[in-house]
């Protein structure tokens, strides 16, 4: 059956209510329960109504026949992200973000009891008090970007204008009394470089004043972030995939429409889709002033004993350095990262990238770069890549299917999707075995129960 966010959403909020759970909806809540596809919603809480919230939304998770994609733990905020999926042509991707307090880096602005006692009917939920919420998305945008999205800059100022005292109050116990006086009358007259300006001063008086007045509650919130950063470090909760496949198999296709689809669901600006190394070095024709890659004939690579170990250690540098400092990253910030081809490709397919080298030699090297989370090899018939891709003889192609067969068992991660069918039925598959993959990985990190 089709669900949409209202259906969702309208659970959840009747959910909250029900429980006796006070909630309100922190921004950006006009439109609700209605959300555009790549938003997510806010929605603030008491932390002692966090584990009944957390069951509520699985429960709820559940009865849709919505799978758990990721829960990810982040500062002062968890992000619940659920997902159906049946093909191209019918999915829903939905992410909840539970706030227990508005905050930064363990420095709370204001006690989160205040803005639920505060909070006002909006529709058929609950919106924090104007002020409230334009100090917090103030301070958020203030301490956390250094910057103010244009379409918050009227909806601050005409709030600090209208209810200027009260922001004044609010802000001071943030801040202290000067310099939220100063933030207002920034905001207010609209001088918003000046407020910018400001943003250095205001992390150090809001830290600075929280350590000072609630020093334990601070350090066991800031122990906490670091914990979770520690723990992010070593299991991102993103998730990184390569295509692999023949020449013609549809890789670039199947990558980038995946790609359109996958980033709703993994909603971070990190999200990308790389070629077959993260090229965190450059390339070697862009050294020599040219242009090499990507190959357009790799097959007439002229090539040297010497040339193919500089190409092969370049590329495997930068495989491997550029995991763990490009890809990595991404995948900490929540990301999808996407390679067309992988490392592997060097084994089926060598002489696109210019090596003469035995076989053993560049296997005992590639055992070595780090494994995606999934790896998924288009398996395409040789006479359909043959019409695809007319520069790769029949003979070719079937070697390279035949050399994969033999690398395949030493692949982590694989699975192999028909790529004869119509690119719908391809992308299909490939989606789904990217969501279930992350859904299993979710799981295993925070028990089966998250698994539906």
């Amino acid at each position: 059956m089709a669900i949409d966010s209202a259906e969702f959403l309208g659970m959840v909020f009747k959910g909250l209510d029900e429980r006796g759970i006070p909630y309100c909806v922190a921004r950006n809540y006009a439109q609700l329960p209605y959300v555009r596809p790549g938003s997510d919603v806010d929605i603030l809480v008491n932390v002692k109504d966090s584990a009944k919230t957390e069951r509520m939304l699985i429960d709820i998770a559940g009865a849709l026949d919505l799978k758990v994609l990721q829960i990810i733990n982040r500062n002062h905020v968890i992000m619940y992200r659920f997902y159906r999926f049946s093909s191209v042509n019918d999915y829903f991707f939905i992410q909840v973000d539970i706030l227990f307090y508005a905050g930064y880096r363990g420095a709370i602005f204001f006690k989160t009891s205040d803005v639920l006692a505060k909070r006002i009917p909006f529709k058929s939920i609950y919106a924090p008090r104007p002020v409230h919420e334009a100090v917090m998305l103030l301070l958020g945008e203030l301490l956390y970007k250094a910057k103010i999205k244009e379409r918050y800059k009227d909806f601050i100022r005409k709030t600090a204008a209208e209810n200027k005292k009260e922001f004044i109050d609010v802000l001071s116990d943030a801040t202290g009394g000067k310099l939220a006086l100063d933030i207002t009358e920034s905001a207010i007259g609209g001088m918003w470089p000046e407020l910018l300006g400001l943003s250095r001063r205001a992390r150090h008086s809001v830290c600075r004043r929280s350590w000072f007045r609630h020093p334990v509650r601070t350090a066991g919130i800031f122990l906490a972030i670091c914990r979770e950063v520690t723990r992010y470090r070593i299991f991102p909760p993103g998730i990184v995939i390569c295509i692999l496949g023949p020449d013609g198999a549809g890789k670039s296709s199947v990558a980038q429409g995946a790609f359109n689809i996958l980033k709703n669901a993994f909603l971070s600006d990190a999200s990308t889709i790389l070629h077959y190394r993260p090229g965190w070095l450059p390339s070697l024709g862009a050294l020599r002033g040219k242009r090499t890659e990507p190959f357009d004939r790799p097959w007439e690579k002229r090539t040297t004993p010497l040339l193919s170990l500089t190409r092969f250690f370049y590329y495997l540098i930068d495989i491997t350095a550029g995991y763990y400092i490009r890809v990595h990253d991404a995948e900490r910030k929540n990301a999808i990262v996407i390679f067309e081809r992988y490392a592997y490709d060097f084994l089926y397919d060598p002489r696109r990238y210019g090596f003469d080298l035995p076989k053993w030699f560049i296997r005992a090297f590639v055992g070595l770069v780090p494994a995606p989370d999934l790896a998924i090899y288009l398996d395409a018939s040789a006479k359909a890549v043959h019409e695809r891709k007319k520069e790769l003889s029949l003979e070719e192609v079937e070697v390279q299917a035949e050399r994969f067969k033999k690398i395949a068992p030493g692949i982590k991660n694989l699975q192999s999707v028909n790529a004869d069918g119509p690119m719908e039925d391809v992308l299909s598959a490939v989606v789904g075995c990217v969501l279930e993959r992350r859904t299993a990985m979710t799981a295993k990190e925070r028990g089966s129960r998250y698994e539906r």
